[in-house]
């Protein structure tokens, strides 16, 4: 089995790590920032991280492998092992 991989918040100026994530999962894929939080699939979910300190914020389970998240018009999606694109957009607001 491999190891698992971990995600980290690296300071840009100084290179000093800020914040470590533990994924407990084999995989972490290049992370994506989107405002003030980062995604990141690992273990075949999709996990939303605060930029700030690494807290983890949300996490879905999405397939067996993801890819990397991507942005594209206020939705993030992924793809999947078995073929398909799962894509996230804001919550509606209600009136």
């Amino acid at each position: 089995m491999a190891a698992a991989a971990d995600g980290y918040g690296i300071e840009r100026g100084t290179g000093k790590t800020r914040w470590t994530y533990k994924s407990n999962e084999p995989g972490c894929s290049s992370p994506t920032i989107a405002g003030d939080k980062v995604a990141v699939s690992t273990g075949g979910r999709l996990v939303l991280l605060r930029l700030t300190n690494g807290e983890k914020i949300w996490e879905q389970p999405i397939s067996d492998e993801i890819t990397s998240p991507a942005l594209a018009d206020g939705m993030m999606a992924v793809g999947t092992d078995d073929g398909f694109i799962v894509a996230f957009g804001p919550a509606e607001k209600e009136d």
